[in-house]
């Protein structure tokens, strides 16, 4: 039928002995959707381990209670964004995709136009993670930025070193903690590398990465390549820092086995709780591991010192408007 009609397309990376291991809808697998939901046709588009069915439609709460958190069941995405990212991104075919299923959910006719539902769950260490195809906050960054046009974007600064230099004085972490963008930044100059895959390598430092060479199965080799893993490792920011980070963690978890697994939920875990006390009585969209989405705008400042009085950690919140930024038109759409 695929010979016939084209109604996918075949990612060659996976294509293995003349048969397809990962295929992608095309577009006039969409349009038909999008026709068949509009006529009343099909009730549900769900996403299931990569294919569309129909099924028996659900109620969508607007409201969900997920741990410690009350967060929007239903969110509203910017059409015009998506439909621009879907023009203009270098991103690759499986987000692509992720949009077109959006933008097949969004049109249907049990929610709103524009309207897609939304799930979570919450995992051992206490985060609240999207689940399904249509999960925002799983989606990449450049895809999100479109789809929440508009919203607002609460963050929490280097949440984890924040909470770490909560455990003694520890002046790189806290110089990563007071200015994130500047250490990174340095770091990138002095060896020689972008700022994205520095930024990703020094988070991977405090989860265990090591100084193997292999970018398969090495963090800082995959993100930096493996040669400037050695000069990555040298940096004397770097090395002062991850000793900085070892302290701090035994102090937080102890001496025990497997430190850095028990280390990466441990401020998960805690970093969950944070997001509980900020997001109290406030209307989250869509939660992030270290923030969330939303309509409203609220005072960081008061944020910041609710965490404080109630947890004892001291973090720093940042607010800003999401933005996706058009190439030929403009959204149709404006919130807060």
């Amino acid at each position: 039928m695929n010979d016939k009609y084209r109604f996918f397309t075949v990612d060659p990376h996976f294509e293995r002995d003349r048969y397809a291991r990962r295929v992608y809808p095309n577009p006039i697998v969409f349009d038909l959707l999008s026709g068949l939901t509009s006529a009343g046709l099909i009730r549900e588009i769900a996403e299931v381990r990569g294919q569309l069915r129909d099924r028996q439609a659900r109620f969508i709460p607007q409201r969900v209670h997920v741990g410690d958190l009350v967060v929007s069941g239903q969110v509203h995405v910017d059409l015009s964004a998506l439909d621009d990212y879907i023009h203009t991104t270098a991103d690759n075919e499986r987000w692509i995709t992720r949009v077109r299923l959006i933008k097949a959910m969004a049109a249907k006719n049990q929610l709103p136009v524009g309207v897609i539902p939304q799930s979570y769950h919450q995992i051992p260490n206490g985060r609240i993670v999207g689940s399904g195809g249509f999960a925002i906050q799983n989606a990449h960054e450049n895809l999100r930025t479109a789809a929440m046009n508009g919203y607002w974007d609460y963050d929490f600064t280097a949440c984890h070193q924040a909470i770490l230099a909560h455990f003694g004085d520890y002046p790189r972490t806290q110089a990563l903690v007071d200015n994130p963008r500047a250490v990174r930044e340095m770091v990138a100059a002095d060896i020689g590398c972008e700022y994205k895959p520095v930024k990703t390598s020094i988070i991977a430092v405090l989860f265990g990465a090591d100084d193997g060479l292999y970018e398969k199965k090495c963090a800082v080799a995959k993100n930096l390549g493996r040669n400037k893993v050695r000069a990555f490792w040298d940096h004397p920011w770097v090395s002062e820092y991850y000793n900085e980070t070892v302290d701090a963690g035994r102090k937080l978890v102890g001496d025990v086995d497997n430190f850095h697994v028990a280390l990466s939920n441990k401020l998960q875990n805690i970093e969950s709780q944070l997001l509980a006390v900020v997001s109290r009585d406030k209307r989250v969209d869509v939660p992030m591991y270290d923030g969330f989405m939303s309509t409203e705008s609220y005072d960081t400042a008061e944020m910041e010192r609710l965490v404080e009085q109630e947890t004892g950690y001291r973090i720093t919140i940042t607010k800003e408007k999401i933005r996706h930024g058009f190439s030929n038109f403009e959204g149709n759409r404006a919130t807060g």
